[in-house]
C-alpha cells in the first residue's frame, strides 16, 4: 500500500504561505503598533435576555490570584510551536501553567533538525467532564488525546491517525491512501464521538470513537446523485469545519471556498452520515457576488442556534466592497437534520476578519472577535483601492433572543494587543470559561500573531488581564507582527485554540415530605429537596424557586450548600459536579385547611440541561380541620431501673399536645416496630386517654431497638398524621 502525504517542514511552510495568500492574514506595520492600544470600551447600555425567568447573577466568590478552579473545569490552549506544546488554565486564577508536553505530540528540535515544523497544533477539545482533552496537529495528520485527571501533569494516552483510502490505484496498482490535515474538530454531546475536518481541500470528515480512542469511519461528503461519469458529486467546495447540534446527530459544516453552510444527518454508532441541505451565505447582485467566507460555525450552549462567522472580501478591494463587512449569518436547528436560516446581523462597514465567537453559558450573549480597520478612505490610493490597513481586535457583543436572533448591542471591547486576521478553519480562538466570567481570547492566525492570551471580565466589558505563552529564556518577543505578505515571520509559540469543557449537565429535583399526603390545621411539616447533577459535565449558578402555597405558614429552612432567601422562597447553588447532590430542608406549619401544591423548580443555570423535564418537583398536600393535630415533642429515652433482684429496661415515650390545633384530642394510639422494619411492620400497643402525656414500653431485652408512631384521636375517631420517634 503506498501512501502519499505532505512533506514536513517545508510544505507546512508552503501550505501557510499559501493560506496567507488565500485567507485575509493579519497584516500590520510595526510603526503603528504603539498605537494599537486603547484605553476603556465602548459602552455597555445593552438589555438582558429573557429566555427565561431567571435571578440576578450571583457571584459566589471574586477571582483572587492563586484561587484554584473546582477539579474538572480548567482549560487548555494549543501551543503552536517547535514543541507542539499545550497550557492548561486556571480560569478563576486568571493563570497559565508552564509548557507542558513538550516534544510529546511532535516537534522538538535535534541536533539534525533544530527548527522543526511538524505542523503545530491548531484545534483542541476538553470532554464535559473535564478529564480527557483532544488536540489537533495540523501538518502530522494526527489526534491526540490527553489524560487531564492531574492538570498540573496532563500525559499521552496516544493519538490516532487520520487516513483515507481514495479509492483509486496508482500505475502499479496500489490503493492511493492519504493522511489529511487534522485541523478542526467538534465533539458530540455526550462525548462519545469526535469530527475532525481538513484543513486542505478535501469533503472528507473523520469520525473517531473517544472512548477506544480509534478511528471508526472517514466520509465522503457528498450530495445526492452522480455525476455524467456516474460518480458521487462533491458537497460545495470542501468541508473546512464542523459543529454538532445539541441532538447528537445534525452535523453542520463550513465550506469556506463555496461560502456555504452544508447539513448533513450522522448515526455515529451506526457510522452513516446523510446529506440534508446546503445554504449559501452570500447576495448574488448582477454577476457579482459579495457575501461571507465562512471560517466557522459556532453552537449555543443547548446546540440549537448556530453561528456562521468568517471574513467578507481581502483587503485591496474598494470602499463598496466593504458593504458586506462580517455580519454573522445565523441558523437554527428545529429537530435532528432540519435547519433554517434565521437571518444575518448588519454590522458597520470596518467590521472584518471573524475568526471565532463565543456563547455565554448561559447563551444570552455571542462574543465575536473581529480585526476592525478604522477610517480605510484615508489609506486609499490613486485607484481608490486600499493599500495598508491598520487593525484594531475588537470584541462585538450580541443579545440572544430565546428564539435564537441575535441582536447587535452596540457594546465592544478593544483589546490592548492587535492579532492578525481570521486563518484557522474551525479552531475555536474564544471561550467562555465554566463559571461564565471571563471569555479568554487566543489568536486566530499562525502568520504572525500576538503571544498572548488575553482576558475579558463578562460583568464590566473590560479587559482584566493578558496571559503570556511565553517561558524564560524565549528569544522571541511577547507579539510579532507582519511586514509584508511575502516575509511574514511564524512565531513558534503562538496559542491557538483555546477550550474549557462544555457545562452539559442533569439537574434532577426530587422532594418528600415526613407526612403521609395529610396534614392537620397546625402539624409542622419538614420536606427536603434534593437537587442532583446527572450530567456529563460541572453545573454552576444554579437558581432555584420554591412555591410555597399561603396554606402553609414558613417556619425556617436549612441549605446543605449556597443560599435560601425566605422572602422570595429563592435558592442559589453555586456549583455541582458531576454526580453531586445537595440538600434544601424547610420547615412549615399548616394554617387553614385545604388543597395545597409545593413545588421547588430550576429557573437557571449556567450552562446547558437537555433533560429539562426533571428540574422541578411538587408535593401534593392536604390540610383538614376535622382531625387533630400530629402531637409535638414526641421523644424517646431509653431507662435501666435497677430493682431489687434485677434490671429492668425501658424506653420512656414523652410528647406534647399541639397547641396550634384546632381540633382536641381525646386520646392517643401508639404503634411500634422494630427499628429499620418497614412501616407495614408497625403494631398497636397501646391506647391512651388526651390526659396522658407518658408512656413506658417496659421488659425490653438489652439490645431492642424501635420506632414508634403516635397519632392524636379526634371524638369522631379521625387520626391526626403520625409523629414518629424511635431509639
Amino acid at each position: 500500500m503506498r501512501e502519499k502525504r505532505v512533506v514536513k517542514g517545508c510544505c507546512f511552510v508552503a501550505w501557510i504561505l499559501l493560506l496567507s495568500l488565500i485567507l485575509p492574514a493579519g497584516v500590520f506595520a510595526k510603526d503603528e503598533e504603539r498605537n494599537l492600544r486603547r484605553e476603556g470600551s465602548y459602552q455597555n447600555d445593552f438589555p438582558k435576555a429573557s429566555q427565561r425567568e431567571t435571578l440576578p447573577p450571583v457571584r459566589s466568590q471574586r477571582t483572587v490570584e492563586g484561587e484554584t478552579a473546582p477539579a474538572g473545569v480548567g482549560g487548555l490552549v494549543a501551543i503552536n510551536s517547535v514543541y507542539s506544546s499545550i497550557k492548561t488554565v486556571n480560569p478563576r486564577a486568571l493563570a497559565l501553567s508552564q509548557r507542558l508536553l513538550d516534544g510529546q505530540m511532535e516537534g522538538i528540535p535535534t541536533e539534525l533538525h533544530p527548527n522543526p515544523n511538524s505542523g503545530g497544533l491548531f484545534d483542541a477539545i476538553v470532554t464535559p467532564d473535564g478529564k480527557t482533552a483532544v488536540v489537533s496537529n495540523f501538518g502530522e495528520s494526527l489526534v491526540y488525546f490527553l489524560d487531564l485527571s492531574n492538570p498540573a501533569s496532563p500525559t499521552v494516552l496516544g493519538n490516532v491517525p487520520i487516513k483515507y483510502d481514495t479509492g483509486t490505484v496508482d500505475e502499479e496498482g496500489h490503493p492511493i491512501v492519504y493522511g489529511f490535515f487534522a485541523e478542526d474538530m467538534a465533539l458530540t454531546p455526550d462525548g462519545r464521538y469526535l469530527l475532525v475536518t481538513d484543513g486542505g481541500f478535501s469533503p472528507y470528515m473523520a469520525l473517531i470513537n473517544v472512548r477506544t480512542r480509534t478511528l471508526k469511519t472517514i466520509w465522503h461528503l457528498t450530495t445526492p446523485g452522480v455525476d455524467e461519469e456516474g460518480k458521487p458529486i462533491d458537497i460545495g467546495y470542501y468541508a473546512n469545519s464542523c459543529s454538532v447540534a445539541g441532538d447528537g446527530r445534525t452535523v453542520l459544516l463550513a465550506d469556506y471556498f463555496g461560502r456555504q453552510v452544508h447539513t448533513f444527518l450522522m448515526d455515529p454508532d451506526a457510522g452513516t452520515i446523510e446529506y440534508r441541505q446546503s445554504f449559501d451565505t452570500y447576495n448574488k447582485e448582477g454577476t457579482d457576488f459579495v457575501g461571507l467566507s465562512l471560517v466557522n460555525i459556532v453552537l449555543s450552549p443547548d446546540g440549537r442556534t448556530a453561528v456562521a462567522v468568517g471574513p467578507p472580501l481581502e483587503p485591496g478591494s474598494t470602499i463598496e466592497d466593504y458593504k458586506s463587512s462580517s455580519s454573522p449569518w445565523v441558523y437554527r436547528v428545529n429537530a435532528p437534520g432540519r435547519v433554517v436560516f434565521k437571518g444575518k446581523v448588519e454590522l458597520p462597514k470596518l467590521a472584518r476578519g471573524a475568526q471565532s465567537g463565543a456563547f455565554s453559558r448561559d447563551g444570552s450573549k455571542f462574543y465575536m472577535g473581529v480585526t476592525e480597520y478604522r477610517n480605510p478612505a484615508e489609506l486609499l490610493d490613486e485607484e481608490g483601492k486600499i493599500t495598508k490597513i491598520v487593525p484594531n481586535y475588537v470584541i462585538y457583543v450580541f443579545r440572544v433572543t430565546p428564539e435564537g436572533n441575535l441582536i447587535d448591542t452596540g457594546a465592544r471591547v478593544q483589546l490592548a494587543t492587535a492579532r492578525g486576521t481570521s486563518q484557522l478553519f474551525g479552531v475555536d480562538t474564544m471561550e467562555v470559561d465554566p463559571e461564565n466570567r471571563y471569555l479568554f481570547v487566543s489568536n486566530p492566525t499562525v502568520s504572525g500573531g500576538a503571544r498572548l492570551v488575553s482576558v475579558v471580565d463578562l460583568q464590566t466589558l473590560k479587559e482584566v488581564k493578558e496571559l503570556s505563552t511565553a517561558e524564560p529564556g524565549d528569544v522571541m518577543p511577547p507579539y510579532t507582527v507582519i511586514t509584508k505578505k511575502d516575509s511574514a515571520p511564524v512565531d513558534r509559540h503562538i496559542p491557538t485554540a483555546i477550550t474549557f469543557p462544555e457545562t452539559i449537565s442533569d439537574l434532577s429535583v426530587t422532594a418528600t415530605s415526613d407526612k403521609e399526603g395529610e396534614l392537620s390545621v397546625g402539624d409542622t411539616a419538614v420536606f427536603t429537596v434534593k437537587v442532583k447533577n446527572k450530567g456529563y459535565g460541572h453545573a454552576f449558578g444554579i437558581n432555584l424557586k420554591a412555591a410555597l402555597p399561603e396554606g402553609l405558614t414558613f417556619e425556617g429552612a436549612t441549605a446543605e450548600s449556597g443560599a435560601f432567601d425566605s422572602t422570595s422562597g429563592n435558592w442559589h447553588i453555586v456549583h455541582l459536579g458531576i454526580e453531586d447532590e445537595v440538600t434544601l430542608t424547610l420547615r412549615c406549619v399548616a394554617a387553614k385547611k385545604g388543597n395545597y401544591s409545593l413545588g421547588m423548580t430550576v429557573l437557571s443555570l449556567t450552562g446547558f440541561d437537555p433533560e429539562e423535564e426533571n428540574n422541578g418537583a411538587t408535593l401534593s398536600l392536604v390540610v383538614r380541620e376535622d382531625v387533630p393535630a400530629a402531637p409535638v415533642s414526641f421523644l424517646v429515652e431509653r431507662v435501666e431501673n435497677d430493682m431489687l433482684f434485677f434490671k429492668e429496661n425501658l424506653n420512656r415515650l414523652t410528647w406534647k399536645e399541639n397547641p396550634k390545633g384546632v381540633v382536641p384530642a381525646v386520646r392517643y394510639r401508639l404503634y411500634r416496630k422494630a427499628k429499620g422494619a418497614a412501616d407495614s411492620a408497625y403494631l398497636q400497643i397501646a391506647e391512651l386517654s388526651s390526659t396522658v402525656k407518658e408512656y413506658g414500653d417496659r421488659n425490653l431485652g438489652k439490645s431492642d431497638l424501635f420506632t414508634y408512631k403516635l397519632v392524636a384521636l379526634s371524638a369522631q375517631g379521625n387520626a391526626s398524621s403520625p409523629a414518629v420517634a424511635g431509639n
